[in-house]
């Protein structure tokens, strides 16, 4: 386990800094593991008594604490922590695809329809919360409600849309999720209305999972792959506001594609301040 050399690591690095002070004696441990650190705390308080028992002192206090992650919005420098990983800022949220008008404040956008409850509208309130002025801040009890429909858009009982979700596609049906992104066929328009996706993808899907929040603006999904450079970028992932910037290829990047010896490569910019963009063979 790596957590045996994270503990030797320790006692080397206490035993260089009491070297400095003539005298001093070994009292005990306060140590801060980070939650992404891939460090187990129980394993690594193991592991530093079994390397206290080769010490002088091998009744040294151990005290190992988590420390939550906590990271910075590259937009608009607001510190949060992430909830179950997902990393979209409280502070500034989904704000393409609800925006009606500016400024970007709840009346503005599509969460126009969800009063906050009680709850939501006290943590809104707090400067100290880290939803603070966040403006489509909800929860369960006042934000939007997920729907499970059949191909014919007809809905379907059931109190866990998602697991239902997930049960369907581990099945092998095929689930389309309008939710926070929307839907299309290949090469064709997304389509970001529940109607419009029955209609027009009934015939090829079994079921769609979606909610009663209008998508005021269509936005395509971030896919990431290494495929010579080429790559297709869209929500969270753009160049800085109001900053275009040209893509650059390797010399031989033809070499590296030979079904395609005269590919050329090209960038398509999306609507506003370049909110992402998109690129491939063409």
């Amino acid at each position: 386990m790596h957590e045996m050399a994270i503990a030797q690591n320790i006692l080397d690095l206490v035993g260089h800094e009491m070297e400095k002070y003539p005298g001093a004696k070994l009292i005990g441990f306060d140590i801060q593991v980070g939650e992404f650190s891939c460090v187990q705390n129980e394993a690594l308080t193991f592991c530093l008594g079994a390397c206290l028992n080769e010490t002088p002192r091998p009744d040294a206090d151990i005290r190992i604490t988590a420390e939550v992650l906590r990271t910075r919005c590259k937009s608009c420098d607001h510190a949060f922590t992430p909830v179950d990983h997902t990393f979209i800022c409280p502070n500034c949220g989904p704000r393409y695809t609800i925006l009606d008008d500016l400024p970007y404040d709840r009346p503005m956008t599509s969460m126009c329809d969800f009063p906050r409850c009680p709850d939501c509208k006290r943590e809104y309130d707090d400067p100290p919360d880290r939803r603070f002025h966040a403006q489509p801040v909800c929860c369960p009890n006042c934000g939007p409600k997920l729907e499970l429909l059949d191909a014919s858009g007809r809905a379907i009982e059931t109190d866990e849309p998602i697991q239902h979700a997930r049960d369907a596609i581990k099945s092998g049906r095929i689930v389309d999720v309008i939710v926070m992104t929307s839907a299309n066929f290949s090469d064709e328009p997304i389509l970001a209305d529940t109607g419009q996706a029955v209609e027009g993808m009934g015939s090829v899907v079994d079921l769609f999972l979606t909610h009663d929040r209008e998508i005021r603006h269509r936005a395509d999904d971030s896919v990431a792959r290494i495929a010579a450079s080429a790559g297709h970028r869209s929500r969270n992932h753009r160049p800085r506001a109001g900053r275009a910037k040209s893509a650059s290829l390797p010399e031989d990047v033809n070499r590296r594609q030979p079904h395609t010896p005269n590919a050329r490569y090209g960038t398509v910019a999306a609507d506003l301040l370049i909110p992402g963009f998109s690129t491939g063979w063409g």
